[in-house]
């Protein structure tokens, strides 16, 4: 009986994940050392009928300056957060089945890892994987193609591309000369004719010479 429940325990757990929502951290490829960045997070699928409860974990050291959320029955002074050590949580009551979660931190001169994000609603919950953003000036030379580098500021990072192969041409049929249908076949024909009569003759020839 146990292990009933505990199967059952598992499958409910399971089914939760099927049917929970999904979320995601959206991060540029790479910041400017020192600049303010803006982090987004999307929830799609988040049950409006109950709390839904946000938890983002900050790079090390990092601290939220400002954040705003789209899609929250409640207004931003009604909404509960809460922060421990580095990890920064929401809870709000979702309007509707999308939601998004902007914040905006100051970064410093090297890379910044983010953490988990997770989420838990009526339906059940989910996650998302640590992610890394890249932290650097535009440095031509680095191998990345990225903001107002070019061909021209930057061959080693944007090189040319080849030029595209020209289609061969296509080759021209050179008219066949005209050519006049041969004789061989009209000469044959009036030989065959002539021995034809030749051999009527003989024979109408022989058939007189009997009868005379």
């Amino acid at each position: 009986m146990r292990k009933v429940i505990a199967y059952l325990m598992v499958f409910l757990f399971a089914i939760s994940f099927v049917f929970a929502a999904s979320v995601s951290r959206d991060l540029p490829q790479r910041a400017d050392p020192n600049s303010e960045l803006t982090v987004k997070l999307q929830i799609s699928g988040a049950d409006s009928s109950g709390l839904l409860t946000l938890e983002e974990e900050l790079p090390e050291g990092m601290t939220l300056k400002d954040w705003t959320i789209t899609g929250a029955k409640e207004a931003k002074e009604a909404i509960t957060t809460r922060v421990i050590d580095n990890r920064y949580g929401w809870s709000f009551t979702p309007s509707g089945g999308s939601v998004t979660v902007e914040y905006t931190i100051d970064l410093g001169s090297s890379d910044v890892s983010f953490g988990t994000l997770v989420y838990f609603d009526a339906a059940g919950q989910g996650k998302t994987d640590p992610q890394t953003l890249r932290v650097a000036a535009i440095t031509c030379g680095d191998g990345i193609c990225e903001g107002d580098e070019n061909s021209d500021t930057c061959a080693a990072d944007c090189p040319v591309a080849p030029p595209a192969e020209a289609a061969p041409p296509e080759a021209v049929e050179k008219p066949k000369p005209i050519v006049a249908p041969s004789k061989a076949p009209v000469a044959w024909v009036i030989a065959a004719v002539v021995i034809i009569l030749g051999i009527v003759l003989i024979v109408a020839y022989q058939k007189k010479k009997k009868q005379v």
